[in-house]
């Protein structure tokens, strides 16, 4: 039985890929007393990233949708964020779909269609009735930690090459490589360079240490430790609206790396060029390196 309500009490943030059809989940979540937001239906004009923030801070439920047919690296970002918001997620995902990343098994997987109204009006009684803090426990092992050993040779000249032709969006495709390729659980690159971080990166590893996701910004080129610390302090308010709790700044081209840069800067932002990224790769996994940055910044040790 559908339970109706006069008074929209809670709200449900859909994330979603552009043209999915929502009919039926919007249907069965105005049904059970849900007000819906959708990122398609913003106005024009407005300020979307700002917009989106505020509408998953308000939401007290956050599903996100994975179709067969359409795929779109917002729905990853948006669910990271209301990860680190401490939010009540869903997704459903598509039988035909790709296979899920693991670091989104954390969360109910409902493996149905969208327009699937039994299968999703029974899922959301089950979710809207349990404790608000219960857990999903996880249904695989963590993955292994990887080292790039010689890869790290490739992706050096790989961004020597980027370097010299001044290919930035190249450079931070190289960089989401690397990061897949060295212990990263998932490891998502922004569709847009204007959203205040390029890439976002779940790590179970990582979790006890700078929580998830860690955002990631990549500078082609800095010209100076001032040029550092502005771009330190921008990435370090795109964390705190985004509700995540660390961020990594890495450049191509700047300065060598300084203790003098952390003065007067963010106490939960890291910075290292991505050359000495890549080259520590060699030997640490990304969330061994994270970890020890991490500590050697909290505590002062290496």
């Amino acid at each position: 039985m559908m339970v109706t309500t006069t008074t929209l009490s809670k709200t449900c943030f859909i994330a979603a890929p552009a043209g999915a059809n929502l009919g039926v989940l919007r249907a069965m979540l105005e049904e059970r007393g849900l007000r819906v937001l959708v990122p398609s239906d913003l106005e024009v004009g407005v300020d979307w990233a700002s917009e989106i923030q505020k509408q998953l801070g308000q939401a007290d439920l956050v599903i996100g949708v994975i179709t067969a047919d359409r795929s779109s690296p917002w729905v990853l970002f948006e669910l990271g964020q209301a990860s680190a918001l401490g939010r009540r997620i869903v997704l459903i995902a598509s039988p035909k779909a790709e296979p899920i990343p693991f670091a989104l098994h954390q969360f109910l997987v409902l493996k149905t269609e969208i327009d699937n109204a039994d299968a999703i009006g029974f899922a959301l009684d089950q979710v809207l009735s349990a404790p608000t803090n219960s857990k999903r426990e996880r249904s695989s092992p963590p993955k292994a930690l990887i080292r790039l050993g010689n890869k790290a040779d490739e992706f050096i000249e790989r961004l020597d090459r980027e370097l010299a032709a001044k290919h930035w969006r190249s450079i931070e495709g190289l960089v989401a490589d690397a990061l897949r390729d060295s212990g990263a659980d998932l490891v998502v690159a922004s569709p847009n360079g204007d959203l205040g971080a390029d890439i976002a990166v779940w790590s179970d590893v990582l979790e006890p240490f700078v929580g998830n996701p860690l955002l990631v910004e990549v500078k082609g080129a800095v010209k100076g430790k001032t040029d550092v610390s502005r771009a330190m302090w921008q990435l370090a308010e795109y964390v705190g609206a985004s509700g995540s709790r660390w961020g990594v700044l890495l450049y191509g081209v700047g300065p060598e790396f300084d203790e003098e840069i952390f003065v007067a800067s963010p106490p939960n932002i890291l910075v290292l060029s991505i050359r000495s990224l890549l080259e520590r790769l060699r030997q640490q996994a990304f969330p061994e390196l994270i970890r020890d940055l991490r500590n050697r910044r909290v505590h002062g040790v290496r």
